[in-house]
């Protein structure tokens, strides 16, 4: 169950990690506010929700979710903490419970709803741009009442909830909350999905007013509708609609910037995968000139030195078990290097590719690679913890930096790749 999964992933976070690039240890206190909660069901059930609730939004935000659904249900209302006295207890929890992988299920459903045979072109891209959209924390609140009604002693009731841009999270809120998928079906009332017999249903209607709400209808055993309700996409407070944002594992985020890149046809797929290995190389070695500052400093004889250079990245064996992890492949690929006076666009497969494209969208490719390129170079230098890193996605921060054009770093990763001049580079840009 999910309850099993928590407790096991706090006992795991016992022990210490040696961050090198840090030049730190990294660990956890035992015996902190987590352990206890773990301790007993009610406490491993609010677990379970907490790290749903901060894996997607802000701690405030989840305080404000959980002021209400504890409200809503108490008996004595006098002894409900306030949302400062959650958040403040959301804040020590949330470091070790970011590793819960929520997240990370809301991206692989997202995933799935993109895959789908029976979904056209425009609803692909709606999920494309939408699919990370999130309840308002009053929406939350009658999502988990409705929840609560379904197991409700003496009131067996079903859960059906309607909604579109949410669906991608709603069904991971679901099934972990939950502990298995709801029943999906499409907007024409076909069976999109179905693992097991369950209550709760989700439908995804193609309908723009459910870009807004979710629709909630509880019906008790007599098939009678007893309760219909609206839960609100839009904060009241902020008039905006809110979207998921949280740590995910490696793989997930690589697969999920794969996603919308323009490597999705199988010959793209097959020259991006060849070209890699040689793009990385050049990442690390040729871009740039690795200066921390052009400083003027004078050697030994009094001869100015114009920058002092270094490469930050580590050995190659490093960059290919990162790309391992990125690409979510079997075996860590070999690093090759680019014969002298060749690019990548020569590689005969990529060159087959390229031609079949228009000079702007060629162009792209290597801008596409160089995305790629900076991200498995980044994430090198926490060479100590492969497998344990996780990385911060928010669609928000990822649609902005696509509009600005990304960032430095990739930009002069680009450059390389198109066999421009070199040119110096900061800490800040690569980290940036």
């Amino acid at each position: 169950t999910t309850g099993t999964k928590i407790e096991l992933l706090l006992r795991s976070q016992a022990g210490s990690t040696v961050v090198e690039f840090l030049k730190a240890k990294a660990g956890y206190i035992t015996g902190d506010s987590t352990d206890q909660l773990a301790k007993s069901l009610a406490g491993v059930n609010f677990l379970v929700l907490a790290a749903a609730l901060l894996s997607v939004t802000e701690t405030f935000e989840a305080a404000r979710a959980l002021e209400n659904m504890i409200t809503a249900s108490a008996a004595d209302k006098t002894l409900t903490p306030t949302t400062y006295h959650l958040k403040d207890l959301l804040d020590v929890l949330e470091p070790r419970l970011n590793r819960a992988g929520f997240m990370d299920e809301v991206l692989r459903w997202k995933a799935w709803w993109m895959e789908l045979p029976r979904l056209g072109d425009a609803e692909r891209l709606h999920v494309l741009e939408n699919g990370e959209t999130l309840p308002s924390s009053d929406g939350l609140e009658k999502i988990v009442s409705a929840l609560r009604a379904a197991y409700r002693v003496g009131q067996a009731a079903k859960v059906t909830l309607t909604t579109r841009s949410a669906a991608p999270w709603l069904t991971a809120f679901l099934t972990r909350c939950i502990g298995t998928c709801p029943i999906i079906y499409g907007h024409d009332g076909h069976v999109l999905y179905c693992e097991q017999d369950t209550p709760f249903k989700i439908v995804c209607s193609n309908d723009q007013w459910f870009d807004t709400e979710i629709k909630i209808e509880i019906t008790n055993e007599y098939e009678s509708f007893d309760e219909i309700l609206a839960a609100n996409l839009v904060d009241s407070r902020e008039n905006l609609i809110r979207s998921a944002a949280g740590m995910t594992r490696v793989g997930t985020y690589g697969k999920h910037v794969l996603s919308s890149l323009s490597f999705g046809s199988k010959l793209a797929n097959r020259a991006f995968l060849c070209a890699l290995p040689y793009a990385l190389l050049e990442g690390r070695n040729k871009p740039v000139d690795y200066a921390r500052r052009n400083f003027n400093l004078l050697d030994f004889e009094g001869l100015p030195l114009k920058a002092l250079l270094c490469n930050p990245f580590p050995q190659e064996s490093v960059i290919a078990e990162v790309t391992k992890e990125y690409l979510s492949l079997d075996v860590a690929p070999d690093l090759k290097q680019l014969p002298e006076k060749t690019l990548i666009s020569d590689l005969p497969l990529v060159r087959i590719w390229l031609e079949t494209l228009s000079l702007a969208t060629s162009k792209a490719f290597e801008e596409d690679m160089s995305v790629v390129v900076a991200d498995i170079l980044v994430l090198s230098l926490f060479r100590g913890c492969p497998d344990t890193l996780l990385v911060y996605y928010s669609p928000l921060w990822h649609k902005e930096w696509r509009r600005n054009n990304r960032g430095t770093f990739s930009h002069r990763i680009a450059d390389a790749l198109l066999g421009k001049k070199r040119s110096s580079i900061l800490w800040s840009d690569i980290i940036a």
